[in-house]
């Protein structure tokens, strides 16, 4: 890898990492007001429409994205105009598809309140204007422009909670006022990214030039459909436990599964450098084992910190009503590094050309996962959440034999050791200073002090690499 990329990359996760950062603070804080002005079942009934929209928007772009990104050569102007009017066009049909079948949605959800149609057609309406902002944002990546896509994706995803939040406390919208947010975020995000990286179609459809790119997208888009079926499991199983249920698991899983934030990062960034490294084994090993190694040590001190003293944490910053989901959330906290190993290993698969790989292993963990939970029929959320991460480890052990033998040298288990390490003091100081937090001026030493544990062992006794993790290339 040429230093040039290799510096444009490091700079890439920097910049991700702040905005990643910065949209955090803000989305605690919106979760914050959020949370005590709505109730579980309104964030069930939100999380179900992304999952029934997100099913829809799985035939919106047929992988065009990421095979344009992956490609060496520079996609040309026919190539780009074919694949925008492609995108939009299936976007229009998806719409009208899901508008005409929101009134469905108590049929599945018998509990959904009047407003769940109307919301599942906003969250429609929201993926055309994704579609319209695909191709500038897929350019911006394949330049490995990620100053400029830091600002818009910062500034699209606070967006939603400058308008959400004022509508959720001071009108009677409700949950709606979540799907007013989101169209904001939406129209911003388009406007934005034409801003930051200009694009004008052309009046122009090459089904030729879109074939090679549809093949491979479409393989690496299998791997992404199974993975959104599998998300259906929650909503769709979990609803027979109500959407007050699914509310409090959505929030025990995404509040637990923070770390995917960098996982997605992470994954974002090496996607396209692998593209022009996959003939360079040793550099490929080199980058995933330093990725790993960076997800793991924030997985574990995550996981660590909210087991050891996630109940004032969770009373504090979230209110009582959410600690109905501690059962849960325990569950999803203690396979928190399960799940980190399957995106990065299978952005390598991908960027080597080889999606199909792991869309074998992801079939399987989606019969596995539907299985485990229709077979067991939970009663209750820690039920719910014990039978839902049973596959978790399956394709934990799945993504490590694959990546031993796509990319030879990679070092998991050096990369996983260390911050287990610094997961277990994590918990042990948690559960320390636990009795002594009482409010936010006790807290915030408190989780200072588990992240302090937490990467102890890296600065101890595995410094070096920790210095190679903070390097990409």
């Amino acid at each position: 890898m040429s230093d040039e990329l290799g510096g444009r990359a490091r700079l890439g996760v920097a910049l991700l990492a702040a905005r990643t950062a910065i949209v955090q603070v803000g989305v605690l804080v919106g979760q914050i007001v959020m949370a005590r002005l709505l109730e579980p079942a309104d964030f069930g009934l939100y999380g179900a429409c992304v999952v029934a929209m997100q099913f829809f928007a799985f035939f919106g772009d047929g992988g065009l994205a990421a095979a344009l990104i992956q490609k060496q050569a520079p996609p040309t102007s026919r190539e780009l105009s074919s694949a925008f009017w492609l995108m939009v066009g299936v976007a229009c049909v998806v719409v009208a598809v899901a508008w005409s079948l929101a009134p469905l949605l108590p049929v599945v959800w018998p509990d959904a309140p009047p407003s769940g149609p109307t919301l599942l057609r906003i969250v429609a309406f929201e993926f055309l204007l994704v579609s319209l902002r695909a191709v500038p944002t897929l350019l911006l990546e394949r330049d490995v422009s990620y100053a400029k896509l830091a600002v818009v994706e910062t500034v699209r995803d606070l967006s939603y909670y400058f308008v959400a939040l004022p509508l959720a406390a001071f009108t009677s919208l409700g949950v709606l006022s979540i799907g007013v947010g989101i169209l904001a975020e939406g129209t911003l995000g388009v406007l934005l990214a034409f801003w930051a990286r200009p694009f004008r179609p052309r009046w122009v459809f090459d089904r030729a030039a879109l074939g090679p790119l549809l093949r491979y997208g479409l393989q690496f888009q299998g791997s992404r459909f199974i993975g959104l079926v599998n998300e259906g499991v929650l909503p769709i199983l979990g609803g027979r436990l109500g959407l007050a249920s699914v509310g409090l698991l959505r929030w025990a899983r995404e509040t637990s599964s923070f770390p995917m934030k960098l996982v997605e990062i992470l994954a974002r960034v090496t996607f396209p450098i692998y593209g022009r490294v996959r003939d360079e084994p040793a550099k490929m090993a080199e980058t995933l084992s330093r990725v790993t190694f960076l997800c793991a040590l924030l997985a574990a001190a995550l996981s660590g910190m909210f087991l050891g003293m996630g109940r004032p944490f969770v009373r504090i910053v979230w209110s009582e009503k959410w600690l109905a989901a501690e059962p849960a959330f325990h569950v999803y906290l203690a396979a928190a590094m399960l799940p980190i190993l399957g995106p990065l290993v299978s952005s390598a698969c991908d960027a080597l050309g080889r999606p199909r790989v792991f869309v074998r292993v992801a079939l399987s963990l989606l019969a596995l996962n539907w299985t485990v939970l229709l077979v067991a029929r939970p009663a209750g959320i820690r039920e719910f959440a014990l039978a839902h991460v049973a596959h978790a480890g399956v394709g934990f052990v799945a993504s490590a034999l694959i990546a031993r033998a796509l990319v030879p040298g990679v070092a998991l288990v050096r990369s996983l050791a260390t911050p287990l390490v610094g997961g277990g003091l994590a918990f042990l100081a948690g559960v320390k200073l636990e009795p002594h937090v009482h409010g936010p001026l006790t807290l915030v030493p408190a989780v200072l002090a588990c992240v302090a544990a937490a990467t102890l062992p890296a600065l101890v006794l595995d410094r070096e690499r920790l210095r190679g993790a903070l390097r990409i290339a």
